[in-house]
């Protein structure tokens, strides 16, 4: 049985989990959108600093939904949202690279 299945396209990632969730992840130059969950659409925006590395994510109507700094290596040393749960569905942090939250281990 197929708990998840994740397609890469260029640009473009979609994954959909086990509980039949949509996932549809856009790269837009150093910038990502994300849309979560198509019967209740949820969109983020995720803005990067010099080193592409994903600190701020904002929802469609610019509200911050959680905020994240690193240390030199990419482990976390601040998060900060109104909601845990909201927080931990970033899949692209530190240099913009994907995260496997399993292992906690970054995908270069």
């Amino acid at each position: 049985q197929i708990q998840s299945q994740r397609n890469y396209l260029p640009s473009l990632d979609i994954s959909t989990n086990k509980a039949k969730q949509q996932t549809n992840t856009l790269h837009i130059g150093t910038h990502i959108l994300s849309e979560i969950n198509k019967d209740n659409p949820q969109t983020r925006y995720q803005l990067s600093s010099h080193l592409k590395t994903n600190t701020l994510e904002l929802n469609d109507q610019a509200q911050i939904i959680s905020y994240e700094s690193y240390s030199p290596y990419g482990a976390t040393t601040l998060i900060a949202g109104k909601d845990k749960t909201q927080v931990q569905q970033k899949r692209y942090r530190y240099t913009g690279k994907e995260r496997d939250d399993s292992s906690g281990l970054y995908y270069y």
